[in-house]
């Protein structure tokens, strides 16, 4: 695969993986989603779901760029991603709101459920 193909996937995988951190605290969930927290998925998941993200991000960049110039570029990289679902969670939540979709919890809950 070409180079520039890994680089720009990695880019989209790390704003995912940073929308998924972000996801995963209550505030932005309810933010984004406009339901209640308990509907969410597990934040314990979501929050390693993120960081797996971004480490999936850092080994696209160094296989694409190079160990050097990879992790350099992760480092911008993840700066930007994060300015990014920063500004979008501020101006525009209801753009990430069919990712939030996708992470409701399904599972019917019953008055005894704790």
């Amino acid at each position: 695969m070409p180079d520039i193909a890994l680089t720009i996937i990695a880019a989209l995988v790390s704003i995912l993986g940073f929308i998924l951190l972000a996801l995963a605290q209550a505030r932005h969930w309810a933010a984004v989603s406009k339901t209640p927290v308990e509907q969410r998925v597990n934040s314990a998941w979501l929050t390693s779901a993120g960081l797996g993200a971004q480490i999936a991000a850092l080994i696209l960049t160094i296989q694409a760029q190079g160990s050097s110039f990879g992790s350099l570029l992760w480092t911008v990289m993840i700066s930007v991603a994060a300015m990014a679902v920063t500004f979008t969670l501020a101006w525009r939540p209801k753009w990430l709101r069919p990712i939030a979709l996708l992470l409701r919890d399904r599972t019917p809950k019953t008055p005894g459920d704790v």
